[in-house]
């Protein structure tokens, strides 16, 4: 691989923290055009497509899905590239692929440092394994400092098991830890 590639790759971060978003995502294709072999250049590329927030079919959104997945080729052990893939996957309703990102995503994840007992407990729910997604929600909320929308999602949760008055509980749990929680709120309502 040419020096260029390192050079781009530079140029792309660079811009990237200005976020002149326009400039580095252009840098970081030439890196990559010039096969990059570097994970974060990937990474970092599918990021910028994936704030985008596009739909699964535009064009962006299918260069971050692979991106994300060059970057794991690159370096099998890039955690936050599982938890972005797997959260990607999941807003597009990809609910098997989703699952398996996140559960490596798990096994890697040693410092907890990703919530991501909070986005299992998501997918779990997605898929209607709610014992699956209690445990999981149940774990981030051991956490020192657990991911707030667990309190809601476990609200959700025990909702749709007719389990209302843990329903109640953890609706209030979220309404305590933000007054803002505006669904918290409704949800608590709608209970009573």
């Amino acid at each position: 691989i040419n020096g260029m590639c390192d050079v781009y790759f530079g140029l792309a971060v660079a811009y990237d923290c200005l976020r002149q978003i326009n400039n580095a995502s252009e840098y970081y294709e030439k890196a990559i055009g010039e096969g990059i072999l570097v994970p974060e250049c990937y990474y970092f590329c599918a990021c910028l497509y994936d704030e985008m927030d596009l739909g699964i079919d535009d064009p962006l959104t299918q260069k971050a899905l692979k991106y994300y997945e060059k970057a794991i080729e690159l370096n099998n052990e890039y955690l936050f590239a599982y938890v972005n893939l797997g959260t990607m996957y999941a807003k597009f309703n990809k609910d098997e692929k989703c699952l398996e990102c996140f559960l490596k995503a798990k096994e890697l994840d040693k410092d907890n440092s990703t919530n991501i007992d909070y986005n299992l407990g998501v997918a779990y729910g997605h898929m209607g394994d709610f014992k699956k997604a209690e445990y999981y929600y149940l774990e981030e909320l051991k956490l020192d400092d657990p991911f707030e929308s667990t309190y809601y999602n476990l609200g959700i949760l025990y909702k749709d098991m007719k389990e209302y008055e843990k329903a109640k509980y953890y609706y209030l749990k979220a309404i305590e830890k933000d007054k803002e929680e505006l669904n918290a709120w409704y949800n608590l309502a709608c209970l009573y």
